[in-house]
């Protein structure tokens, strides 16, 4: 969640990108991505992935089961 929370922060207009007057406009509108949606899913992936391991792997400890 915090990882999200993150890649929403850092949405906006980036400086030093070429873009027309359509692409300013509607960047100034709607907002900007730094990531691609391929990249944002990637990321998500890899969190909630790394998530779910570390709450694995803690359950087993708790219960006293080896890995």
């Amino acid at each position: 969640m915090k990882a999200m929370l993150l890649a929403l922060a850092l949405t906006g207009c980036a400086n030093g990108v070429s873009m027309n007057d359509d692409e300013r406009i509607a960047c100034r509108t709607y907002g900007c991505a730094v990531f691609t949606e391929a990249e944002l899913r990637q990321f998500g992936s890899k969190v909630d992935g790394a998530a779910y391991l570390r709450g694995w792997t803690d359950a087993h400890k708790q219960t006293g089961k080896e890995l």
